[in-house]
């Protein structure tokens, strides 16, 4: 809702329901100051079917989300012909379906991004959890760093890992060699974590107890990751290892 600038707003909709819903049965709205329903505009007048377990983006201008985001899925996004105004500091987003009933509403506000984010501009707040709650605080969180701050199309980095109770964090290979050579230039941290609200701080240090480099520094991290050396420097330098 807080795009870069040259940017544009997105709402993405999952279908958790078991049925095939068609376009045009679909509105997006939002909320005047007395609650009252405005702007409400038609997903499309087109019968294409939004599919059970499947992700739809909707957007005024997708030429302003995918230079931005690292797009998966390009036939997830929906460009819409009239597409609610959403504020940068609070505002509501309401489905609707062909009935004019709700479906599902969102209240959102900036301050529920994480609080060490020094600037929120173009940072994706995320679901957490289908299943929970649509206006509860904690079931919705700042998309991860490594996402490159938004998933518009596909799983959300910051969703919950129902069967994981405590973090997991693995290192591969036990050696490597950044060579070049296509056979095992790159050490690899992967991690998977029950909710999110993790922050990283990784640091590089040779045998001698010297800074090689920073690999995060206060980053806010997915539910699910790797986290990716190439053996270089802070300058660059590929290291003798």
């Amino acid at each position: 809702f807080n795009p870069f600038p040259g940017g544009d707003d997105f709402v993405e909709i999952y279908n958790n329901a078991e049925k095939l819903i068609s376009y045009n049965r679909l509105f997006l709205a939002t909320r005047n100051d007395s609650f009252q329903l405005k702007q409400i505009y038609q997903f499309s007048e087109s019968k294409n079917l939004f599919f059970p377990e499947s992700y739809l983006v909707l957007t005024k201008d997708t030429n302003g989300v995918f230079p931005i985001f690292n797009i998966k899925c390009p036939k997830c996004f929906l460009q819409m012909e009239q597409f609610p105004t959403f504020p940068n500091d609070e505002g509501e987003i309401v489905l609707l379906n062909e009935e004019m009933q709700v479906s599902d509403e969102f209240f959102y506000f900036e301050k529920m991004h994480n609080p060490l984010l020094a600037d929120v501009e173009g940072i994706s707040l995320e679901r957490v959890s289908f299943f929970t709650n649509t206006n509860i605080g904690s079931n919705w969180h700042s998309a991860s760093w490594q996402s490159g701050y938004g998933t518009p199309g596909y799983e959300n980095s910051q969703i919950q890992n129902e069967n994981i109770i405590e973090p997991l964090v693995t290192f591969s290979p036990e050696s490597f060699s950044p060579n070049s050579d296509g056979y095992n230039d790159e050490y690899q941290i992967n991690y998977q974590l029950e909710n999110p609200g993790y922050i990283a701080n990784i640091v590089i240090f040779d045998a001698t107890g010297r800074l090689v480099t920073k690999l995060a520094e206060n980053e806010i991290l997915g539910t699910n990751g790797i986290i990716v050396w190439n053996g270089e420097n802070e300058t660059g330098q590929r290291q003798n290892l």
